[in-house]
């Protein structure tokens, strides 16, 4: 098994340590690089497969959001726990990327369900940083009441449940029942990744309250998104079902959309194809017109 890259940590504005891994691509290359922001109680560890593809052509950042895996919070740090935010943690992203890639640095961004909230206010607030967009299982705004996580209490662990069985019962939410009985092995690897690494219940929590209705509802500024996007959902996503990802790509002038039938919410893997027709469509997007540094 091919070992994960070295994990680094930069200081936010606010004290804070927010980890992050840099795959540096070929060393001819003039891709940009990318940067991928996972969701929900994810790691940046959980998708180092799909990294390592976009690795082959251009360098890839990954960063964990803060309170989850190289970035957790120090034991009892409450005020931590209560800063969490999608405006927040947006503003972790760009102290990252200015520090490893430079604040004149242009990158690609891929942001994947709540990395694609926090991705949408990157671009909205400050759009020179980031050239091209891809959205990947997420929406402009809360999902909340019509998501299958739309009791928290969904994620949490139950009495005499263990980490492994609360972890599978969880991710067969994020793919297809197809997936799980095409691919047991693959589905198996998905729920290991998953139980490990440091994911605390509190700071999931503060991550559900940050994409509340009240809090998260960035429709009516979709039109300001003038950067070339590519919009990938599956319609078979019970996390942020499929009308979302429509409301996405008809919002955003000029957005491409790659609808996967019956693909769930990790689309990336549940493409029908094991991924592949994901990574292929971002590829040839990223490497389209406009897809090198200048």
């Amino acid at each position: 098994m091919t070992s994960n890259p070295a994990t680094s940590s930069v200081t936010a504005d606010d004290g804070r340590v927010i980890g992050f891994i840099l795959i540096s691509g070929p060393p001819a290359t003039d891709a940009r690089p990318l940067v991928m922001l996972n969701g929900l109680s994810s790691l940046m560890t959980d998708w180092m497969d799909f990294a390592r593809f976009f690795a082959n052509s251009r360098s890839v950042l990954l960063i964990d959001h803060r309170g989850m895996g190289a970035s957790a919070f120090d034991r009892g740090d409450i005020e931590a726990v209560e800063s969490i935010s999608l405006p927040r943690m947006a503003r972790d992203v760009v102290c990252v990327t200015n520090s490893v890639l430079g604040a004149d640095c242009k990158f690609d961004m891929l942001g994947f369900s709540m990395g694609g909230f926090i991705a949408l206010h990157i671009v909205l607030d400050q759009p020179v940083l980031v050239s091209k967009l891809v959205l990947m299982g997420t929406a402009a705004k809360s999902v909340s009441a019509a998501s299958a996580l739309s009791d928290p209490a969904l994620v949490m662990q139950r009495v005499g449940e263990s980490k492994v069985d609360i972890v599978a019962r969880l991710m067969r939410m994020n793919v297809s029942e197809e997936f799980v009985q095409k691919h047991p092995q693959r589905f198996g690897q998905l729920c290991t990744a998953v139980a490990s690494g440091k994911r605390p219940q509190a700071v999931i929590l503060a991550q559900l309250k940050a994409m509340a209705p009240r809090r998260f509802n960035l429709t009516g500024r979709l039109g300001a998104v003038g950067l070339q996007t590519l919009v990938v959902h599956g319609t078979g996503d019970r996390i942020v079902p499929a009308q979302f990802g429509d409301a996405l790509a008809s919002g955003i002038s000029g957005a491409r959309y790659l609808r996967i039938d019956g693909g769930g919410h990790l689309v990336h893997e549940d493409d029908g194809e094991r991924g592949t027709r994901v990574c292929a469509a971002v590829t040839a997007f990223l490497n389209g017109p406009g897809g090198h540094k200048l």
